[in-house]
């Protein structure tokens, strides 16, 4: 029985791996993050380019930007979103691994 339980959580787990590749979204608890290249950014949204198309996303107003330590303009770079429940961008990344 054990056994089953824990084959049952590996193939859950496999299977959200997969589609975090093949969609660039990975869900966890309701809120999900998304990895795409940053089209455009305002004061109150975020737009970026995914498999799928185009998403804009609204900012949430504990909206944090982590550039780590990257000069320039983030605009066409490959960003993470970290996104509410609420469709509201709470965290935009910019890490130089994924450029």
């Amino acid at each position: 029985m054990i056994i089953l339980v824990k084959l049952k959580l590996y193939i859950i787990g496999l299977l959200l791996l997969i589609s975090f590749i093949c969609t660039g979204i990975l869900v966890k608890n309701g809120d999900y993050s998304i990895i795409g290249k940053l089209i455009n950014e305002t004061d109150n949204d975020v737009t970026i380019e995914v498999s799928s198309g185009k998403k804009t996303y609204k900012k949430s107003r504990d909206f944090e930007q982590d550039n780590d330590n990257m000069s320039g303009d983030s605009k066409n770079k490959v960003v993470r979103l970290e996104v509410k429940k609420n469709d509201e961008v709470e965290s935009l990344e910019v890490d130089p691994e994924d450029q």
